[in-house]
């Protein structure tokens, strides 16, 4: 079975600050929680099957989502380096359009 190299681009790496900082405003202790579940989650993509499972992104070719509760975890999988490649954790109630446009 073939394990691959899960890789944050700088604006993943951007929004789980993000993600933490806001989480933190009420529960310092529940958001470096939930990161590291953010971060296993994402981890969880070195699985060949695992990474493969996820939903198309169909307005983006190539990218695919993982699902933990009310985040997407979106990536590409670059098979000829072995590597995923976790582009960004996004929040269902943020607006979708944004996300599209960047």
């Amino acid at each position: 079975m073939t394990e691959y190299l899960v890789v944050c681009t700088p604006q993943a790496v951007r929004d789980l600050d993000q993600i933490t900082e806001y989480i933190a405003q009420n529960n310092p202790d529940s958001a470096e929680h939930f990161r590291d579940r953010l971060i296993d989650r994402a981890q969880s993509l070195s699985n060949h099957m695992m990474c493969h499972g996820g939903g198309w992104i169909l307005e983006r070719p190539g990218v695919r989502k993982l699902i933990m509760g009310n985040y997407l975890i979106l990536y590409r999988i670059v098979s000829e380096q072995n590597r995923v490649r976790v582009l960004r954790f996004w929040h269902g109630a943020q607006d979708r359009a944004k996300l599209d446009r960047e």
